[in-house]
């Protein structure tokens, strides 16, 4: 074999073993490697927003008003004294509620029921129903 020849093949041979084993040496990659089994990572999950109720209040204030019937008479025509005081039943509560997104709506029952001030309460069709919280 003439020298230039063998000067080939061993130039070759060393080229071919260097490519060979070329995937193993050098300086590793950051992260993790392609064969790794770690678990995607995953996004964090959304932050927890407040429950809020669109109908739903606090009692600040009730106010009792004359519901528009019999408030007062006028006894025997007589010109003075009139009678104002309310018949049982002809009252009606205006009861002001502080929603919860921050509105200010007032409600006109004919009956107080169990409502108080700081009392939870929704509106429901016009009324107020106690609040299920």
């Amino acid at each position: 074999m003439n020298p230039k020849s063998a000067l080939l093949a061993a130039a070759s041979a060393l080229v071919l073993a260097a490519c060979a084993g070329s995937q193993g040496v050098g300086p590793k990659p950051a992260g993790p490697s392609p064969t790794s089994t770690a678990p995607a990572p995953q996004p964090a999950p959304p932050p927890a927003r407040p429950s809020v109720c669109g109908d739903c209040g606090t009692v600040v204030h009730i106010e009792t008003v004359a519901a528009g019937k019999a408030q007062g008479a006028v006894l025997g025509g007589i010109v003075g004294s009139v009678a104002s005081k309310p018949v049982s039943g002809d009252l009606d509560y205006n009861v002001h509620v502080r929603m919860d997104d921050g509105r200010r709506v007032v409600v006109r029952q004919e009956e107080r029921g169990s409502l108080r001030l700081n009392s939870r309460v929704r509106v429901v069709d016009g009324k107020l129903v106690p609040a299920d919280l």
